[in-house]
């Protein structure tokens, strides 16, 4: 089932990935992809931080953050790239 369910991910977020980056498939599925794909990373940080703080662990709290941070400053820096 372990097994299964990686397979299953990586197969949905190697495609979402590989389709905000192609040119061939229209804006506004790219854009549609790209918020759900910045919308998970987004809640899995936050349940990172939900879990540091129940459990009072400052190393995950600080995981969270810098996984949030890197997702920032990835997008920020497309959404430069794309728009000029």
């Amino acid at each position: 089932m372990d097994l299964i369910m990686e397979i299953l991910l990586e197969l949905i977020f190697e495609g979402t990935l590989e389709m905000v980056t192609s040119k061939k498939i229209p804006m506004f599925i790219r854009l549609l992809a790209a918020v759900l794909l910045l919308a998970f990373y987004i809640g899995f940080g936050g349940v990172l931080i939900y879990i540091g703080i129940k459990h009072k662990s400052i190393v995950v709290i600080i995981c969270a953050v810098v996984l949030l941070l890197v997702v920032w400053i990835v997008t920020v820096k497309k959404y430069k790239e794309i728009r000029g």
